[in-house]
């Protein structure tokens, strides 16, 4: 049997992205982003300011604002930090080839998806990857 070809622009990022999105506002501090990420067992927690999407919190992002703490260079809040970054996100039909064109163009690992300026679920790389693996060992 042949194995099964993926067209990634084919393939829309609401049949690959995950839905469960954590949320943390941005005025909370550091360590309940931390808290909330180490119990759901996640990377990332979207950041809302007046009930606005303002930025995504990855772990990566809080290791370098702790990095940065306890170095004396910065005392970033959440808020803080996402108020200097833009927010990308991606629509739900886009394609999983455009997502990650996006994510590479912007240098980002994951991205909020929205249908109707409505925030969905989150695609990531790593969400990409595991359709493709199970895409090809399912049905190949």
């Amino acid at each position: 049997m042949a194995k099964k070809e993926i067209y990634l622009n084919q393939v829309r990022v609401k049949n690959v992205m995950n839905h469960e999105i954590l949320f943390i506002d941005s005025k909370e501090n550091i360590s309940k982003a931390a808290q909330i990420m180490w119990s759901k067992e996640v990377d990332n927690l979207l950041v809302l300011n007046d009930g606005l999407l303002r930025g995504v919190l990855t772990s990566l992002d809080l290791a370098n604002i702790v990095i940065q703490l306890f170095t004396g260079k910065s005392q970033l809040s959440i808020e803080e930090y996402v108020s200097s970054n833009s927010v990308i996100t991606i629509s739900s039909d886009a394609s999983l080839k455009t997502a990650m064109e996006v994510m590479s163009q912007s240098s980002l690992h994951q991205l909020p998806v929205t249908e109707s300026d409505d925030i969905v679920g989150t695609i990531s790389y790593s969400d990409i990857i595991n359709y493709i693996v199970h895409s090809n060992t399912n049905g190949s």
